[in-house]
């Protein structure tokens, strides 16, 4: 039996094949302009897809804008659950890999991007959760902790916060797409 889910451009991601499912940039965008961040525990909706964007905004290559490309078909798992399902781990690195591979962009994330995530992060977290006050190392946001607020402030400064419709997110993901080519 195959496991697989049907996309918006009519191809299939299989989960137990994914270097050999049909899938474009469209769909991906798609999705991702669909999925809430923070698995939807935010104040308001905000895309992956404009996060995305928001990281591509801080460093400047396709990288940025495809380091979550593959939560398009397996979703937005929170990382505290992702680290207590090892299989659903396996399961996303191989998809990371087919989507890097179709998409012609690197799987992992370099320092400059893995920065440019926290950065996004932490002014997410300054506009998406008016509840949460503290930087706390269990509150789910430790990465950014030793963040300087020169940098979190510089990363604002480039990034979109109003949140925008998912349609909106998805004509910018792949404008920003074309944009890096």
């Amino acid at each position: 039996m195959i496991k697989s889910i049907v996309l918006q451009s009519g191809g299939l991601f299989d989960f137990e094949s994914p270097h050999t499912s049909h899938f474009t940039i469209e769909d991906i965008a798609h999705n991702l302009s669909n999925l809430c961040r923070f698995n939807g525990g935010c104040d308001v909706f905000f895309s992956v897809a404009q996060h995305s964007v928001n990281v591509s905004r801080i460093v400047e290559t396709r990288d940025a804008l495809a380091h979550d490309a593959a939560e398009a078909f397996y979703g937005d798992m929170t990382t505290w659950l992702k680290a207590l399902c090892p299989d659903y781990r396996a399961l996303l690195a191989d998809g990371e890999h087919a989507v890097a591979n179709r998409l012609g962009v690197h799987c992992e994330m370099g320092v400059d991007l893995k920065k440019a995530d926290y950065l996004a992060l932490a002014v997410e977290r300054r506009h998406l959760f008016r509840n949460v006050k503290l930087i706390d190392s269990d509150d789910g946001f430790h990465h950014i902790k030793d963040l300087a607020l020169s940098e979190v402030d510089a990363a604002e400064a480039a990034m979109a916060m109003t949140p925008w419709t998912p349609r909106f997110a998805k004509n910018a993901f792949l404008e920003r797409w074309d944009e890096l080519r």
